[in-house]
């Protein structure tokens, strides 16, 4: 079950009391009880979620400290609920990324992020507009590594151990964590989402309808799309 008041649930995580934590579009809430309930949670932090401050990614450690990424701003709030505003030096050059450099200008795009998660030691995952993901730390937000290259497009992605899992549209790629090469494929992996996209019966691959996450067990990868939740 869900707090009554949630519309839009951002996102779940266990914390290391083996309490859940939800931060929804109404707020934080706790539950003790595996979700049967929930209380307001005590973080201290209130969520910010009008047209001026509107919410795209959460991010929460399993002490409770968050990052948020809001439409104007990226905030870091420890679990004491004190603020820090964060800012990610993202590059901004989108020529030969959807189009000229001029064409792109005319849409006065800025990149930002668009999704985030917690690894380790206070470092986050971000991913950005132009298909990357960045390791930062996410109370200064300095960048310490850069996934993706300049030919593809990451739009999903999970941790799994010292791997990243990192779905486009050409299929999945492989990344070490720490060294940050490309490691060998795993051929069910390639082959089923290549194949999940050519059926994709309205001819556009729509990511949004679909989800990529790791398990607690180090070796275990979720996915789940319109057709089910599936385990590999």
């Amino acid at each position: 079950a869900l707090p009554e008041a949630i519309n839009y649930v951002y996102t779940i995580k266990k914390l290391e009391d083996g309490a859940l934590r939800l931060v929804g579009d109404q707020g934080i809430f706790d539950s003790s009880d595996g979700g049967e309930t929930w209380v307001p949670s005590g973080s201290g932090y209130q969520i910010l979620n009008d047209e001026k401050h509107m919410i795209s990614s959460v991010a929460i450690d399993d002490k409770g400290n968050m990052f948020l990424v809001y439409s104007d701003r990226c905030l870091y709030v420890d679990q004491a609920g004190n603020e820090t505003e964060v800012a990610v030096d993202l590059p901004q050059d989108f020529a030969g990324f959807g189009g000229t450099g001029e064409e792109t200008e005319s849409f006065e795009m800025q990149n930002g992020l668009i999704q985030a998660q917690f690894i380790s030691d206070g470092q986050l995952l971000p991913g950005d507009f132009m298909g990357k993901i960045y390791r930062i730390q996410a109370e200064t937000g300095e960048i310490i590594q850069t996934y993706g290259d300049d030919n593809g497009y990451i739009e999903k992605y999970a941790v799994v151990g010292d791997k990243i899992f990192a779905m486009g549209f050409e299929g999945v790629d492989i990344y070490n964590l720490e060294s940050v090469t490309l490691e060998d494929p795993e051929p069910a992996l390639t082959d089923y989402f290549k194949q999940d996209i050519s059926d994709d019966a309205s001819g556009s691959f729509d990511m949004e309808d679909r989800a990529l996450a790791a398990a607690e067990a180090k070796d275990t990868l979720y996915y789940a799309d319109s057709s089910g939740l599936y385990r590999y």
